[in-house]
C-alpha cells in the first residue's frame, strides 16, 4: 500500500508530538532496525517465545502452524489490511515498521507536512543533519550559500589553529594576502616577502587578530578559503549555526527533504515516524507487503486470526 498523494487528501495540519522527540537510539534499536522477518522471528524464538501465536498454550505444534496459515489464506487478510491494523495497537504498528525496507520508511515521511518534518529533523544530532544537507547540496554549493557570518564561524573553530590558517592564507590571491597584511601591520611595502616570510608572520599573529582581519575581506576571498579548509576537515561544518541549517531546509521542497532522509539509519527513520499520530502511523504500517504482513500475523497475532475465523 503506497502513500504517494495521501498527504494532500489528509490536509496540511497533522498533530505531531512536539520537539525533543529525539533520543539517541540504543544499540539494540540500531541492531533491530531493518532486520528481516526471519531474523525477527529468530530473535523471538531465542527468548523462548512462541512464533506461532501470542498465547503459550500452542506449544509450537507444527499442525497449528499449518492451521494458522490456512486461516490467513481463508480470511484473505491482505485484502483486509486496514481493518486488521485497526484491531492492533500502536506498538504492533511500530513492530511492522521494523520489518520494512528503508525505501518504505522514507516514503512514509510524506505523512508529515513539511513544517513538522523540518522541525523534527532539527532535533537530530548535528552530524546527521550535516550528512542530510550534503545529500541535498554539493559541498561547494553549501558553502556558497553561507553568509559571511557562517564562514566566520568556521574560521573561528578550534579545529583551525594558526598553522592551518596560515597555510590557507598562502593559497589566496596575492591581493587579498596584501589586504590582510595592511590590515594587520599597516600600509608598508611587502613585495620583498617570500612565502616562508609570510608564513612566519601569519603564524606569529594571534588568531583573534587574524579573525578580525578576515572580516575585512570580501566573500569571494573567504568562500574558497573556507572551502579548502572544509574539504580537508569536513567536521568544520559542525560550526554551522542551527538557524542557518533551519533556513536551508525550510527553503527546500518537501520531496527533496524526504529524498535526503535516505542517508538516515532505519532506527532514526522509525523514531521519526513514531511521532505520527495513531491514524497516520497505521497508514505508514499499511505499506508492508502482503507476505510479510501474513507472516507477522501468524507469528505474533494467532489469537486475533482465530477470533476473526470464529
Amino acid at each position: 500500500m503506497r502513500i504517494e498523494g495521501m498527504e494532500a487528501a489528509f490536509g496540511p495540519n497533522i498533530a505531531v508530538q512536539e520537539i525533543q522527540w529525539f533520543t539517541q537510539p540504543t544499540q539494540r534499536e540500531l541492531d533491530n532496525a531493518g532486520q528481516t522477518l526471519a531474523q525477527f522471528l529468530a530473535a523471538r524464538a531465542r527468548k523462548n517465545e512462541t512464533i506461532l501465536a501470542s498465547s503459550s498454550r500452542y506449544n509450537g505444534n507444527p499442525a497449528l502452524t499449518l492451521d494458522l496459515r490456512s486461516l490467513v489464506k481463508l480470511l484473505r487478510v491482505s485484502s483486509q489490511k486496514l481493518r486488521i491494523l485497526r484491531m492492533l495497537r500502536r506498538g504492533n504498528w511500530l513492530e511492522l515498521l521494523r520489518l520494512m525496507p528503508k525505501e518504505l520508511l522514507v516514503n512514509a515521511l510524506r505523512l508529515f507536512n513539511k513544517e513538522k518534518l523540518v522541525r523534527l529533523l532539527m532535533n537530530l544530532p548535528k552530524p546527521m543533519l550535516i550528512k542530510l544537507l550534503l545529500k541535498i547540496f554539493k559541498l561547494e554549493e553549501l558553502i556558497q550559500k553561507m553568509p559571511t557570518v557562517e564562514l566566520m564561524r568556521i574560521l573561528k573553530s578550534k579545529r583551525l589553529n594558526n598553522r592551518e590558517l596560515s597555510k590557507g592564507i598562502l593559497t589566496m590571491d596575492p591581493r587579498f594576502i596584501l589586504q590582510l597584511l595592511q590590515k594587520l601591520y599597516g600600509n608598508h611595502d611587502y613585495s620583498h616577502l617570500k612565502p616562508y616570510d609570510l608564513m612566519r608572520i601569519f603564524m606569529h599573529t594571534p588568531k583573534e587578530r587574524l579573525i578580525e582581519a578576515f572580516k575585512t575581506l570580501p566573500f569571494k576571498a573567504l568562500q574558497p578559503l573556507v572551502t579548502g579548509f572544509v574539504k580537508k576537515d569536513p567536521a568544520l561544518l559542525l560550526s554551522m549555526s542551527d538557524g542557518f541549517i533551519f533556513k536551508l531546509l525550510d527553503k527546500c521542497p518537501k520531496p527533496t527533504i524526504i529524498e535526503s532522509c535516505r542517508v538516515l539509519p532505519e532506527a532514526i527513520l522509525i523514531k521519526l515516524l513514531a511521532q505520527l499520530p495513531d491514524h497516520f502511523l497505521m497508514l505508514a504500517a499499511a505499506q508492508i507487503d502482503d507476505k510479510t504482513f501474513e507472516d507477522y500475523l501468524i507469528a505474533r497475532q494467532g489469537d486475533l486470526i482465530r477470533s476473526m475465523a470464529a
